[in-house]
């Protein structure tokens, strides 16, 4: 199914102002700018109205969907005949309960966690890597380069187009842009600076698949140590002045930012993490990505950082079991997320190639079938 009408010389880029006041007007801005719909939006509409591009404000999650619940009326003997007023209130609450059942039903959908998986990954041809996971029913992936030998913020209207085409002939849809802004050297202006214009065709790259949601990091320190001695609190004024024009151009961009941490960042755990979200102003653009497998490497129970970072979790990694999260850990991190009706993705990462990537996405699926 192809992505049409799709003309490239009539989208606009959004612009990236300097700064931008508020999430709001910075919306309202950039809105008026944008004139034409993303190829993978309108290839995706037309095979389905769910896969339409969600806002760039993260939907709360349906914290209970239990309270939408119908009772059965009480029997009536033969020999009681209702009025008819009586028979028309009846039919009322009979399509009143009808309704809120239906109501019920999709809540609950709405609820359920998506499985996911690292394009670059699963295998290094693009189209093979969608057709592994299309195999197995997964429908949303997180993109990563290179995808034909291309980085994301570099892709061009043919290669989208190809991405859009190969996506909706399988009923997938784009998920995460992962870019590597902010794995770099904090000390270090040149990368700094070229990670700022990494991140601005990131953002144009990503309205052009129909996503809104681009991953980050936090900065490394100049001589990094893998969960060494943590340096968050001699570099954090800096990591905090390096961000901040940089979410107020997403926020102008209407892309909402989405913080991942390994090893070697300045931050290691969800703690640290909330930190450095609420010293950006904690703007609704801005979450992260829940490391359960790096947090416990650094120390940190999911149990321990679920509470930091419950209301921010766009995603969650899951890594092999074997590594610093446990399967019991995972199981646990599961349970919390369920309760608070997280729908968001799963997503499977670094468990190997095509062969290992399916392997992990049956063990999530597993886990998940132990929570149910």
């Amino acid at each position: 199914m192809g992505c049409a009408p799709f003309t490239p010389a009539l989208q606009k880029k959004p612009q990236v102002p300097s700064g931008a006041s508020s999430w709001s007007a910075a919306r309202d801005r950039s809105s008026s700018t944008r004139t034409t719909r993303s190829c993978c939006a309108t290839a995706n509409a037309k095979k389905s109205s769910r896969q339409k591009r969600p806002s760039a404000v993260f939907p709360p999650a349906c914290a209970s969907w239990s309270k939408f619940s119908t009772g059965a009326a009480p029997p009536v003997r033969r020999s009681q005949r209702p009025s008819m007023s009586s028979r028309s209130s009846s039919v009322l609450s009979s399509r009143s309960g009808a309704a809120m059942c239906a109501s019920s039903c999709r809540c609950r959908r709405r609820v359920s966690m998506q499985l996911s998986y690292i394009t670059a990954e699963m295998h290094d041809n693009f189209a093979e890597a969608l057709e592994a996971g299309a195999r197995v029913g997964v429908e949303v992936v997180s993109l990563r380069a290179p995808v034909w030998d291309s980085h994301l913020e570099n892709l061009d209207d043919d290669q989208v187009r190809r991405i859009c085409d190969l996506l909706a002939a399988r009923g997938m849809r784009p998920g995460m842009l992962l870019s590597p802004v902010g794995k770099c050297n904090i000390a270090d202006e040149a990368r700094v600076t070229k990670n700022g214009e990494i991140l601005k065709r990131t953002f144009d790259t990503a309205h052009r698949l129909g996503s809104n949601q681009v991953r980050v990091f936090p900065f490394r320190a100049p001589a990094p140590v893998a969960f060494g001695p943590s340096q968050l609190d001699g570099y954090f004024d800096r990591i905090v002045e390096r961000w901040t024009p940089w979410v107020e151009w997403a926020a102008a961009a209407e892309i909402a930012l989405c913080f991942e941490w390994v090893g070697s960042t300045l931050v290691l755990t969800s703690q640290q993490m909330r930190r450095v979200i609420d010293a950006l102003g904690s703007p609704a653009h801005v979450g992260a990505i829940w490391e359960i497998d790096v947090s416990a490497q650094a120390g940190e129970d999911p149990s321990q950082g679920y509470p930091h970072l419950h209301d921010l979790i766009r995603d969650v990694h899951i890594k092999r079991f074997d590594g610093g999260a446990t399967r019991p850990q995972y199981l646990d991190a599961l349970r919390l997320l369920q309760r608070s009706g997280y729908a968001g993705p799963l997503t499977i990462e670094h468990w190997g190639g095509e062969v290992e990537t399916l392997a992990g996405i049956s063990a999530v699926r597993a886990l998940l079938e132990d929570i149910s």
